[in-house]
């Protein structure tokens, strides 16, 4: 089944080659991006400095009290209690998982070790697409076409997106990784058995942040039509649809909480339980998602590499991907995912 898979990947690899060139490279940041990411930084920062009373105020309400009391936290301030909070979002890594092969069966929607290992930057969805067109689905191309031009602002195509755009176009757009809030060993797996972990000095200039995947959040609560598929209890109406960075988010903390309805005290107890709780499965989908209005430039952008035991380890894809890293220099860690 492995020797299957590798072959695979290698004949997908001829596929996609010719396309990835450095010729096709994209800047660290276009000049729309960062008037894009400028927009959303100057509102977020006086959004984020507005919340800090309301955060306030819950972290010393009596429920979120009763949640942390057997912590050694339990009797710190509310402002002690909020500067950790601030930090525990900002040292969580920011993460995006893919897949290490691609199967005929399945729809892809993200590269694979093939593509990783002869590429100059990571594919958004409309690259990936437009390098290989067979791939596009307009189901998927609706969803995200809708999330970037209506929650992030950014300009739509000059063509309907029954096709996929230009090359050029599609770089306009971000790439989407997620920040690895509730400490998942293996990323972030739903995605895929390799969970590249980004640098967060490449990352924090160009990212910005929004409560949820905005996928789900378009699927659950956005009017796109032909789209109701929606498997998941979101509470729609805790959003304002306002986006944050990993320097401004106060105002993001709530809204990632009611949106889906756990508890900031389930995330402290994740975070300070020795040892934390067992994860919930559902935990996997409630990550903040963290775009990056920029290009995930390779190797500079990947700080280490999180292969999945299960999927990866003595395999030829494994050994591939091993091997990738050795030559770029990025550290690889493995883990099991259950």
């Amino acid at each position: 089944m492995q020797t299957v898979l590798v072959i695979g990947a290698i004949i997908f690899f001829f596929t996609v080659s010719s396309h990835s060139q450095d010729s096709l490279t994209p800047k660290y940041q276009s000049l729309l991006q960062s008037k894009v990411l400028y927009n959303m930084t100057r509102e977020a920062k006086e959004l984020s400095d507005a919340a800090v009373p309301a955060l306030l105020s819950y972290l010393d309400t009596p429920e979120f009290r009763a949640d942390i009391s057997n912590l050694p936290l339990a009797n710190d301030s509310s402002s002690s209690l909020l500067q950790l909070l601030q930090e525990q979002i900002r040292i969580s890594p920011l993460v995006h998982n893919m897949n290490s092969y691609y199967s005929p069966n399945e729809p892809q929607m993200d590269m694979t070790l093939a593509q990783l290992i002869n590429s100059t930057y990571l594919y958004n969805y409309w690259e990936l697409t437009t390098l290989v067109p067979e791939l596009y689905r307009e189901f998927v191309a609706n969803i995200e076409n809708t999330a970037e031009t209506q929650l992030f602002a950014f300009p739509p195509f000059p063509q309907n997106i029954s096709t996929p755009p230009t090359i050029t176009e599609g770089q306009e757009r971000p790439y989407y990784t997620a920040i690895n809030i509730w400490d998942i060993d293996s990323g972030n797996p739903i995605f895929g058995g390799m969970g590249l972990v980004f640098f967060p000095d490449y990352a924090k200039p160009i990212t910005f942040l929004n409560p949820m995947d905005t996928g789900i959040y378009e699927q659950c609560c956005g009017n796109i039509t032909g789209v109701n598929e929606c498997i998941f209890n979101i509470h729609c109406d805790k959003w304002n649809k306002t986006k944050g960075t990993l320097e401004y988010f106060n105002h993001l903390i709530l809204p990632a909480t009611e949106l889906w309805g756990y508890t900031l005290g389930q995330l402290f107890q994740r975070w300070f339980q020795n040892p934390p709780p067992p994860l919930e499965f559902l935990r996997m989908y409630q990550y903040w998602e963290a775009d990056f209005a920029g290009a995930a430039l390779l190797p500079d952008s990947v700080q280490y590499i999180i292969a999945s035991y299960n999927l990866l380890f003595g395999t030829g894809n494994g050994t591939v991907l091993q091997q990738f890293c050795t030559n770029n220099g990025i550290d690889t860690t493995t883990q099991s995912v259950n």
